[in-house]
């Protein structure tokens, strides 16, 4: 994802590349594999209370607004400039803080959303342990599935010095290692691959 500039120069959130919005036909396909995937998990449930919790710009909150537009829907970040950029739905809640320290009651949460987190954490068993205070029924979850993300990264050429690993990630996992990851913590009830995703959700 790419970050977006604020007039003071700041950027906000992102790695190197906006592919939500992306006009490269290669990219389109990917992501639209990616929205079908969480929509046909998502669609069937009945959620009073979301949080998309490392919402980054705003994009995928924004999907899920479309998915489940009766919802209440909180969008958590640690940048509290996010609001600024105008991406994020006017009707979505916006908090400022940690995934470690979020300012939420226990189990207020029907549906947590934590997509492209993971990966970017440093103590994600913390954070995990956090979503699943908050969460009082299911959670979805992604992350680069790998080592597909990393091939795919060197076959258009990107991240070469760094084998193909986006920048900020600290964390991999393939499906087998994510979806025994998340079963110390939840009850899984599906996992999906689009290419090149773990999609797990999961239920408290």
């Amino acid at each position: 994802m790419k970050g977006k500039k604020l007039e003071s120069g700041e950027v906000v959130f992102g790695n190197v590349y906006d592919k939500y919005t992306s006009g490269n036909p290669v990219v389109r396909k990917i992501m639209a594999g990616f929205r079908g995937c969480v929509t046909s998990l998502l669609s069937p449930l009945k959620c009073g209370r979301v949080v998309d919790i490392g919402c980054g710009e705003g994009y995928f909150a924004n999907i899920i607004r479309g998915i489940m537009p009766d919802a209440e829907l909180f969008a958590f970040d640690l940048r509290s400039q996010v609001p600024a950029l105008g991406i994020l739905d006017r009707t979505v809640h916006f908090h400022v803080g940690s995934v470690y320290e979020m300012p939420y009651r226990n189990n207020q949460f029907d549906l947590v959303i934590a997509v492209e987190l993971l990966e970017h954490l440093d103590d994600y068993a913390r954070a995990l342990n956090e979503i699943k205070r908050v969460a009082s029924g299911y959670c979805l979850f992604s992350v680069p599935n790998e080592p597909y993300w990393r091939l795919l990264n060197v076959a258009r050429l990107k991240y070469l010095t760094e084998l193909g690993n986006t920048p900020g990630h600290c964390q991999h996992w393939s499906r087998r290692g994510f979806a025994e990851l998340i079963k110390n913590y939840f009850k899984i009830v599906a996992v999906r691959t689009p290419l090149p995703w773990i999609v797990v959700l999961a239920k408290v």
